[in-house]
């Protein structure tokens, strides 16, 4: 007797665990592709904006406390690392169990290295909110030192009073 590749049988124990079977594999599918779209696992979602003046970083993290949590810099990357507890009592069983608990971690790259100085962390109702100020620095002009002479001053010593200083007053008639 040959049996069919699948039977469906709405009372029987075998097809209630197919069927849970293969709501877990679309689960499981599903998340992996939000994944692809929303970022890692058990990672903190996040909002970057940029103004002229600085950057502003907002970050979800529902449930902690600031001790939960702490960022860090290293050159101009902020590192955001902690661990979300489960606030699960001994008597309590779960039914459904769709939180993300644990550990998590999150590295955001900066355009630039900002000094700790400039950076600005608050956190209220769940969200922290991170502001970097922009240095703008006023355009600058770089000395050139010329390898041709002995007598040019080195980059460091190079001001206005020795340029004065090095050049030759001009005497009418070309005598001079």
């Amino acid at each position: 007797m040959t049996r069919p590749f699948f039977s469906y049988n709405p009372l029987g124990a075998d097809s209630l665990r197919g069927f849970k079977r293969e709501v877990n594999r679309w689960v499981g599918e599903a998340t992996q592709a939000g994944e692809r779209f929303f970022g890692p696992a058990g990672s903190p979602r996040i909002e970057l904006s940029e103004t002229e003046n600085e950057l502003m970083i907002l970050v979800e993290l529902p449930g902690l406390l600031p001790t939960d949590f702490q960022v860090e810099l290293e050159d101009s990357r902020l590192h955001l690392h902690g661990e979300k507890p489960r606030p699960l009592l001994p008597s309590q069983q779960l039914r459904i169990d769709e939180r993300r608990y644990g550990a998590f971690e999150r590295s955001i790259q900066l355009p630039f290295a900002p000094a700790l100085a400039d950076i600005r962390a608050r956190f209220e109702h769940g969200v922290l909110s991170i502001r970097v100020q922009k240095k703008i620095t006023p355009r600058q002009v770089v000395p050139v030192q010329s390898q041709v002479g002995t007598a040019e001053p080195s980059v460091t010593e190079y001001t206005e009073t020795s340029r004065a200083s090095t050049e030759q007053p001009s005497v009418p008639g070309g005598l001079g």
